[in-house]
């Protein structure tokens, strides 16, 4: 079993910490719309506080990415702060806004957007 913790910071959570931001001390350093892993590579997937700072044009391959490199059956554990909270109107980077419904335009190949 291993896991990948993309957007980790200065979590410690997974096997192997993925940023895009070199300070954080990764792993692994890269940007989630070209993961540089092999098919398969993971059972587990976790972006805690990731997705709400990716564009909305480049989710799609973001998810892509995420479902190449994930084990079939793997497990996405995804965390985002819901539309309309304080959480995700206060900060200035965040690029999506995400509700319950979200995930879905992302499951099983539909991209909807």
């Amino acid at each position: 079993m291993t896991s990948l913790n993309i957007g980790a910071g200065e979590d410690e959570t997974g096997d192997v910490k993925f940023d895009i931001v070199r300070a954080k001390d990764p792993d692994v350093q890269g940007t989630a719309t070209h993961l540089p892993f092999n098919d398969e590579s993971f059972d587990t997937i976790i972006m805690d506080q990731v997705l709400e700072h990716i564009s909305p044009e480049d989710l799609e391959l973001v998810f892509e990415e995420i479902y190449r490199v994930l084990e079939d059956g793997g497990v996405l554990k995804a965390r985002v702060p819901h539309a309309g909270t304080r959480l995700s109107d206060q900060d200035p980077t965040h690029r999506s806004t995400w509700t319950y419904e979200t995930p879905e335009y992302f499951s099983n190949g539909n991209f909807s957007w």
